[in-house]
């Protein structure tokens, strides 16, 4: 979501939000008053009672009932009040909460965005400084993705990368993350993971993505196997989170120099994995 259009929802709901609680003070100032003159038309009734005097009780008590059905009224209008302001108070956070989901979420691939996958790591790597769980971080980059656009055109290089982040998506259930990390390229977070199962988790993608041939929509034209890159790399102890992004990218760069197609760890980038 562009920066200028959270801007104006945040403005908006701020909008909203003021207005319901100034209806609701409203509505409960005038409660208060009604109740402070009912207070004292008791008070008046009490002393009137104690009179004994006939005419005046009748009269006391006809004001009475009157001001007791003007409060009635007051205290209706005032629950109604605070059910709208629920109602719409409720609306709103919903709302927002789906404005906070489209500025982390990228619109081509329905993945978390740069944004999301920035905060989420540094999340992850705090929490694993404090309990000193694992956390893995891969970078995936589709092999030779210029091309697709080159030839096809733009509309199927989205087609390529959405097939891409559909697969990296279905592997990347919570607590683990997938992103679009810029471009063609992906990431991957794996908390409180070790590298054995990462390794799986990123070999089943590979392969899954390797074994379907893409055709083109518009004209079903072959595009062929659509193949990854990948290097991943495991949080050391007291290592940042720039850190370890770059030594992932190390590793990616080392499945790249090895040829494509291919995932590297960075503990052994001498010992890449290929096909």
């Amino acid at each position: 979501m562009p920066r200028g259009r959270l801007s104006d929802e945040i403005r908006d709901a701020g909008l909203v939000l003021n207005r319901e609680l100034a209806g609701v003070s409203a509505a409960i100032s005038k409660a208060h008053k009604s109740q402070a003159a009912y207070g004292v038309t008791l008070a008046d009734a009490a002393t009137t009672f104690e009179s004994g005097d006939e005419a005046k009780i009748v009269d006391a008590v006809s004001h009475l009932t009157d001001a007791t059905r003007k409060v009635q009224r007051e205290n209706e209008s005032l629950e109604r009040r605070l059910e709208h302001s629920t109602r719409e108070v409720a609306s709103l956070r919903e709302h927002l909460e789906q404005v906070r989901r489209d500025a982390m979420t990228d619109a081509l691939t329905n993945l978390a965005n740069r944004k999301a996958f920035d905060e989420q790591l540094e999340m992850v790597c705090r929490d694993a400084d404090q309990n000193g769980q694992p956390v893995n971080l891969a970078l995936v980059d589709i092999d030779h993705f210029k091309r697709f656009n080159d030839t096809w055109g733009h509309q199927t290089g989205d087609q390529v990368l959405r097939y891409v982040a559909s697969v990296l998506n279905r592997v990347s259930k919570a607590p683990r993350l997938a992103a679009r990390y810029g471009g063609e390229e992906f990431a991957l977070i794996f908390p409180k993971e070790n590298t054995a199962e990462v390794a799986r988790c990123l070999d089943a993608a590979w392969v899954e993505i390797a074994s379907r041939v893409l055709r083109r929509r518009s004209t079903d034209d072959d595009l062929g196997a659509v193949t990854i890159s990948v290097g991943y790399a495991s949080l050391r102890a007291d290592e940042t989170a720039a850190s370890l992004v770059g030594r992932a990218d190390a590793a990616l760069y080392a499945s790249k120099r090895g040829g494509r197609n291919r995932i590297t760890c960075a503990e052994t980038q001498d010992q890449p994995v290929t096909k």
